[in-house]
């Protein structure tokens, strides 16, 4: 197996991928070998030079949508949109077309420079969030979840608006077919349950759903406290039933061993990877930094000019989303 070390452990950034070159991930953070990058293309049965082509189409459509915000998305968010939704244009289009009319349909989840400003550090004390290093052997990226702290200092707003801040860094970094959760519960408290509101988790995955479209494979449950019963519950009942059915409670770490292999689990979970408490502070240092500070600012100015739209997006998850049409002005 290819470690970090290996010249063969790339990140994925294709030659094309980033109009800004400043842009680049960081190699013990979001590692995709080229072994991996070779195998999600057959999947997808399709291949780099495919993959370019596709998405400068996309672009040149972008282009022409007197809506959408100018310029057009980089080629590599792009190129991940098609992963994620297996090399369909349409799809694609749709949600670069979302995620400007989301930002503000949904301004709690894309306010990024509030929680840059004031609470990204308070809430990297008290949740961890972020992806793992490497990818599982059915080409997932896993990301832990794990709340800590005081549960008046936890807020479900700014983790789910630093989540889509990792949602934005992983469009222009990241390659794989889909993502698993572990959501580790040994410090919640019920303090924290009651601050859990099934309308935003909806509003949440309506908004991944629709402007990232990274698919869940899993959603593992460990070191569930004693009402656990009533959060699956409630968090299934947010949920499409589709998803739903992904979500697991592991009883033991062997459990979790047989669908995450150790090679990819942090030492908490009997992996081999870097602790909890490293892996954050490393990506908190990565989101933190100035380059990519201006990168998440820039993006949360990107939205639709809704009095140029020709056709509105109408569906039933839009119209789900709580209050979402009184916030819209057309004039």
């Amino acid at each position: 197996m290819a470690t970090i070390n290996d010249p063969n452990c790339v990140i994925h950034l294709c030659t094309y991928v980033c109009m800004n070159m400043d842009l680049r991930a960081n190699n013990r953070l979001l590692v995709t070998t080229s072994d991996e990058v070779s195998r999600i293309y057959r999947e997808l049965q399709t291949s780099e030079e495919a993959l370019k082509k596709s998405a400068e189409e996309v672009q040149k459509w972008y282009l022409l949508q007197p809506h959408l915000p100018k310029p057009a998305p980089d080629l590599k968010d792009i190129t991940t949109l098609l992963v994620v939704t297996k090399m369909s244009i349409e799809k694609v289009k749709s949600k670069l077309d979302m995620r400007c009319l989301l930002r503000i349909l949904n301004p709690e989840f894309f306010k990024y420079s509030d929680l840059i400003d004031s609470g990204l550090d308070a809430i990297s004390k008290n949740v961890y969030w972020f992806p793992l290093p490497k990818l599982t052997e059915d080409l997932c990226r896993v990301n832990v979840l794990k709340i800590m702290g005081d549960p008046n200092e936890f807020s479900l707003e700014a983790h789910f608006k630093r989540s889509f801040i990792f949602a934005e860094y992983r469009l222009k970094t990241d390659c794989c077919l889909s993502d698993r959760y572990i959501l580790d519960l040994s410090n919640m408290k019920w303090g924290h349950f009651t601050k859990i509101n099934p309308i935003l988790i909806k509003n949440a995955e309506i908004v991944n759903k629709k402007a990232y479209g990274m698919r869940i494979a899993g959603i593992h449950i460990l070191n569930a406290p004693p009402f656990v019963d009533k959060l699956i519950i409630l968090l299934k009942g947010a949920l499409k039933p589709k998803l739903a059915s992904r979500v697991k409670c592991h009883l033991t770490l062997d459990d979790l061993h047989k669908e995450i292999s150790k090679d990819v689990l942090p030492t908490e979970y009997g992996g081999l990877e870097r602790s909890l408490n490293a892996l954050n502070d490393e990506w908190y240092e990565e989101i933190t930094s100035d380059t990519w500070k201006n990168t998440f600012l820039n993006e949360e100015k990107q939205i639709s000019d809704e009095s140029k739209r020709l056709n509105f997006p109408l569906d039933d998850d839009l119209l789900g989303i709580q209050g979402s049409f009184r916030k819209l002005d057309f004039d």
